[in-house]
């Protein structure tokens, strides 16, 4: 995207306050998913004290996809596209800029103006097609406008747009689906894949709900180019009917809840396409994969996994590593472990004391010192890896951050208790802490 283009999209107030933002961009990454869309992510520093994740989704040719937000203006995702996001499409514009277009007469073959071109009709397919779409004064000396071929654009949309006549010899059982859990925000969200089981390109389900509302209606949807067919419940495999089946009572739980005012905090601000799963939902997906091996993009074992725990001597205090990065969610009768590529599945009364000390520490590394200074309690001499360094204030236990006052910045900021801080020297004339 260029700043037109963002421009556009944020709207001339929201624009203006993005520019000024971009010097508040902390840190950023950027990562590219096996289908070319690529997924940046930042932390930008707000008007106050807290710090917003910030995500932006955008294709191969830098076209916008999605962005989401978890600063109260955006709300991941739920509300207006806001200057942090604007902020990172700007640096990101100004990283990767569009490449020029190349003008016509630089492309060989190609000569501007009529001169010399023979009036004769051509005979090859490329003017068969010309001659088809814009009739015949692309040879002629009066050039078609544009205000022309648009209009000739938008009549063969609402030609193609027509509902067409269902197709009653449509073979059966041959579109395939293929679940994919996402962590997040300590939830499992499930998002689906669909393909025409021959190898094709599998195509992501924008909305579930609307998707098995397209089933019970049979209505004709297209993903794409090479896949589009009539949603009749004949046309899905019989794994695919089972699994139609579970998101049909998970998407009925939740119009349930959404009926009686109790939707469960969190449940609009997942990745997009996503559903979130249920306890008891979580617990039949895996068992509906369970003797494949394999559920969502995870590998599914049983019982507690293989822990490794390094401890190093440092100056100062020792290095503790703990390995692998896990995170831990509950379902109604069993309790999960997600690795990178790997999902533990555990009877819940088993493992009730264990599962927080490895959601906890899993992945994690952490350095003790003689002191124990690794607490942070208030008044406490830290380092942090963008901040610099600074003094703890207090412990907001409800934001689970602390609010510390970095040397070198005017006001206190809140640092997640998540982040990685190290402990440093106290100054001459800090308080004992």
């Amino acid at each position: 995207m260029d700043a037109q283009e963002i421009r556009a999209l944020l709207g001339k107030s929201i624009f203006e306050r993005a520019q000024k933002y971009r010097k508040r961009i902390l840190q950023s990454s950027c990562t590219t998913n096996e289908d070319g869309v690529r997924h940046l992510t930042a932390l930008v520093q707000g008007s106050g004290p807290d710090c917003y994740y910030t995500q932006v989704w955008l294709r191969e040719n830098g076209s916008f996809v999605s962005a989401s937000c978890d600063c109260p203006y955006n709300q991941n995702g739920d509300g207006t596209y806001c200057k942090h996001i604007g902020a990172l499409l700007l640096q990101d514009a100004e990283k990767n800029p569009p490449a020029p277009e190349k003008k016509p007469e630089s492309i060989p073959g190609v000569q501007r103006g009529v001169a010399g071109l023979s009036t004769e009709p051509r005979k090859d397919s490329y003017s068969a097609g010309l001659d088809m779409l814009f009739g015949r004064k692309w040879r002629g000396e009066e050039p078609e406008t544009d205000y022309e071929a648009q209009l000739l654009l938008k009549r063969y949309q609402r030609e193609d747009a027509q509902p067409q006549p269902q197709n009653a010899a449509q073979r059966t059982g041959f579109a395939l689906l293929e679940p994919e859990l996402t962590p997040h925000n300590g939830r499992i969200w499930l998002r689906l894949r669909v393909s025409d089981g021959i190898g094709g390109r599998q195509y992501l389900v924008k909305s579930i709900p609307q998707f098995l509302d397209a089933i019970e209606r049979g209505e004709s949807v297209s993903y794409g180019k090479s896949l589009a067919f009539v949603h009749r419940w004949d046309a899905f495999a019989p794994d695919a009917q089972q699994l139609l089946r579970l998101l049909r009572r998970q998407v009925s739980a939740r119009q349930a809840f959404e009926a009686e005012g109790t939707v469960r905090s969190g449940w609009e601000k997942g990745p997009a396409g996503g559903l979130p799963l249920t306890g008891e939902g979580l617990d039949a997906l895996v068992e509906l994969y369970a003797a494949e091996g394999v559920v969502g993009g995870y590998t599914l074992k049983e019982g507690l996994p293989v822990i490794s725990l390094k401890v190093e001597r440092r100056k100062g205090g020792v290095q503790l590593s703990c390995t692998p990065a896990l995170s831990g969610v509950q379902g109604l009768d069993y309790a999960y472990l997600l690795g990178e590529s790997t999902l533990w599945r555990m009877q819940r009364e088993e493992c009730r004391r264990v599962l927080p000390v490895l959601d906890t520490f899993g992945g994690r590394s952490l350095f003790f010192t003689s002191a124990d200074a690794a607490a942070f309690r208030p008044g406490k001499r830290v380092r942090h890896s963008i901040l610099g360094t600074g003094t703890v204030l207090e412990l907001d236990e409800a934001k689970q951050a602390w609010l510390i006052r970095f040397d070198g910045l005017p006001t206190p900021r809140r640092i997640s208790f998540r982040a990685r801080l190290t402990p440093c020297p106290e100054q001459k004339g800090d308080p004992p802490s």
